[in-house]
């Protein structure tokens, strides 16, 4: 399974055909089902602003071997900060989180002088 999502954050909230690829003034929220999967069976890379899940996972059962396997990724909109991504695992989902980059908003703010 592959696939690529792509929205712009210039609205408020959207999702693009996959309820589980949220875009909003927050964050970006990815929700991928991994039944099956334990975190040691999954891997999340991040490079630029793509990122890429695998799992893989390998079963002895009485005279044969399963072998259970994904990849997808997802393209993160600019405007969201890849260096502070975090990931949980979380009834059976893989639920990942991108936040807003911080940005002068054009507000004055006071800086703490310490």
């Amino acid at each position: 399974m592959s696939h690529s999502k792509m929205c712009s954050n210039e609205d408020s909230m959207c999702c693009i055909s996959d309820p589980n690829f949220i875009v909003n003034e927050k964050h970006v929220k990815i929700r991928v089902d991994v039944d099956g999967f334990s975190k040691h069976n999954l891997n999340v890379k991040c490079h630029g602003n793509t990122i890429k899940i695998t799992a893989e996972k390998e079963e002895n059962r009485e005279d044969e071997i399963v072998k259970k396997n994904f990849n997808t990724s997802y393209d993160i909109p600019p405007g969201y900060d890849m260096s502070r991504i975090s990931a949980k695992l979380s009834d059976r989902k893989l639920i990942i989180e991108v936040p807003v980059e911080h940005r002068n908003d054009g507000h004055p703010r006071n800086v703490v002088i310490h």
